[in-house]
């Protein structure tokens, strides 16, 4: 995304809010229209589960409205929205973990995968390929540690910048990078462990 563009996001960002917190409740909706896709590429890879994934793009919603008096409107609304996502997640995953076994949310929709693919269309053996690839990075990131997990998803799934990720996390820039590093060796170690039978 080029400057301009997010300058002019961040702007329009603003001022949704701002109708917001003066009562116009209505507005929030070019909020929710505006980033439901990205919150459940967020939400689904770090929960591995569509449903789950739509449920809490819902809850992340609510949170984010209730929370807006809260926001620093000197600061990305995007950056704000993601560290409530990913607080939310984060917290969500690990009650999840306390309930189940360590991989028994290994359930894949391939719709989901289809659906979050940005490649255009293509031959029927590459889709399946790109389906069965995404299939593979979703198992692993389930298995992936948390604190790797929540660095790897912002970073290399979303895109986000090393210094926004930071940011999201309240964790220093040199994390982030370590954090992503080794997010991706253990991905590496988990692909190659994977039982394939």
């Amino acid at each position: 995304m080029d400057t301009n563009t997010r300058m002019n996001e961040d702007g329009q960002d603003v001022k949704c809010i701002q109708a917001v917190l003066n009562g116009e409740r209505n507005a929030f909706a070019s909020i929710v229209s505006r980033y439901t896709q990205v919150l459940f590429s967020l939400s689904y890879h770090m929960t591995g589960n569509r449903e789950e994934a739509e449920e809490a793009v819902q809850e992340i919603f609510i949170l984010i409205f209730r929370k807006l008096h809260k926001y620093n409107q000197e600061k990305r609304f995007y950056t704000w929205m993601f560290t409530v996502a990913v607080n939310y997640l984060k917290t969500l995953v690990r009650k999840r973990k306390n309930k189940f076994s360590p991989h028994a949310d290994q359930t894949f929709d391939d719709s989901v995968q289809y659906e979050l693919s940005t490649l255009k269309e293509s031959s029927p053996e590459t889709n399946f390929i790109r389906r069965e690839s995404g299939k593979v990075l979703q198992s692993a990131l389930n298995r992936l540690p948390l604190k790797y997990r929540a660095v790897f998803i912002p970073r290399e799934v979303e895109g986000i910048s090393i210094k926004e990720t930071a940011a999201i996390l309240g964790i220093p820039e040199n994390t982030v990078k370590t954090f992503s590093r080794r997010g991706k060796d253990e991905l590496k170690k988990i692909i190659v462990s994977m039982d394939w039978t």
